[in-house]
């Protein structure tokens, strides 16, 4: 009988052990510190950029292939799968008795109001007054995405609360599409087991992200899927559906789509994924001719001319270095572009890269609110996922050659 490999056995553990621990310890402190406490999140938004570009490093390079066995990948997949039941049976009993109340989050009780405006009243959300908030008239209309309304346009039929269910179906999806990009990567079905099993488990570890979906009602999971659902389809080849679904994501909100498809910014450029952009922007582009400026001033202006609050870098810094800020994201932004525009696409190199920029962004921006993080969850437990054992490379590789 074959003497086990201790030190294999014990990389293999390790690493995702120690992922694990990381990827607790931030999202607890995420949890505990929200306003007032900009210094620590943005800490804890270095510690996971650091993170992914630690484990990361390996993209594109020859795969390391399985080297600790079954035996570890099954112990691994029922470890992994007991923490994700130990999750949702604690975190589920304290927030699952809340799941037909009312959103609380802006993103959740507005969009319910703007149905209710669009479908019940038939008027346009973007120059009807929905919110008290700001002192500005021309922001007391819909600040999202016309994509959003559509994508969740059944909850109109019910009270604020089927938001919710409707994000729980997204959720699903996601996992899905997280499911497939693994099988894709993953060099045997032992291995698709641990990662996948592993991802659950960091997918559902924060309470952050229990609160803000079932509590909070926040819709954020919609753009972040239809991110990932692009990325895959990328994986596929299919360019034309990655770049629908992204244009989608940017429909409904406009961060953190925006900066994937400046990702495709290359010196040949995939004719097809912006062509799918286009189609996937035409519910702005309808709206857009229907509400005029209004949709501009909601959605772009109010963005952009809005005050930064207690839970960005801005309220730890005086004013006048306040241009700092765009500063660094315009950097960040530019850096991206002028790397990845020689290279092919790499849909694994892709993930991470967007997720490392949207990183800057988010820590850089005039406010980091909490809802934000369902943006970040996902890409990130994925990242991890597939990079828990050092896989580098799929079985057959996965460059893509725009077109």
């Amino acid at each position: 009988m074959r003497t086990p490999d201790i030190a294999a056995i014990a990389e293999s553990a390790g690493r995702p052990l120690a992922i694990l621990a990381l990827f607790y310890s931030v999202f607890v402190l995420f949890h505990k510190y929200d306003w007032n406490c900009a210094d620590v999140k943005a800490t804890c938004f270095l510690v996971l950029l650091l993170a992914v570009v630690c484990v990361s490093r390996d993209c594109g390079r020859a795969s390391h292939g399985a080297k600790a066995g079954k035996s570890v990948y099954l112990a691994e997949t029922l470890a992994y799968s007991c923490l994700f039941a130990y999750f949702v049976a604690t975190y589920g009993a304290h927030y699952f008795p809340g799941f037909d109340l009312p959103s609380q989050s802006d993103v959740g009780y507005i969009t319910h109001t703007a149905l209710k405006v669009l479908f019940v009243d038939h008027a346009d959300p973007y120059n009807t007054a929905l919110k008290s908030a700001g002192n500005d008239p021309r922001f007391y209309g819909y600040t999202y995405g016309p994509a959003m309304m559509l994508f969740f346009a059944p909850s109109v039929f019910y009270s604020s609360a089927a938001l919710k269910v409707i994000s729980s179906a997204y959720l699903l999806l996601l996992l899905g599409v997280a499911f497939l990009i693994l099988r894709r990567e993953t060099p045997s079905s032992w291995a698709l087991a641990a990662s996948f099993a592993f991802f659950l488990a960091l997918m559902f570890l924060s309470e952050r992200f229990w609160h803000e979906s079932l509590t909070q009602g926040a819709t954020d999971i919609l753009p972040i899927f239809l991110v990932m659902l692009s990325v895959y389809l990328v994986y596929r080849d299919k360019m034309l559906p990655a770049g629908l679904a992204a244009g989608l994501s940017f429909s409904a909100k406009f961060s953190p789509a925006v900066f994937f498809i400046l990702l495709f910014v290359r010196r040949r450029p995939s004719k097809a994924f912006f062509g799918g952009v286009g189609l996937g922007l035409l519910p702005m582009l309808a709206f857009l001719a229907w509400s005029g400026i209004g949709l501009i001033d909601n959605i772009f202006v109010f963005n952009a001319v809005k005050d930064a609050d207690s839970t960005s870098l801005y309220s730890l810094v005086p004013a006048q270095y306040h241009l700092v800020f765009p500063a660094i994201q315009a950097a960040a932004v530019l850096f991206f572009l002028l790397y990845d525009f020689d290279r092919e696409i790499d849909p694994r190199e892709l993930l991470v890269h967007f997720t490392l920029l949207l990183i800057v962004i988010e820590m850089t921006y005039k406010e980091v609110h909490a809802n934000h993080l369902i943006w970040f969850i996902p890409p990130i437990a994925l990242i991890f996922a597939l990079h828990m054992h050092g896989f580098a490379e799929n079985r057959n590789g996965h460059s893509i050659r725009t077109r």
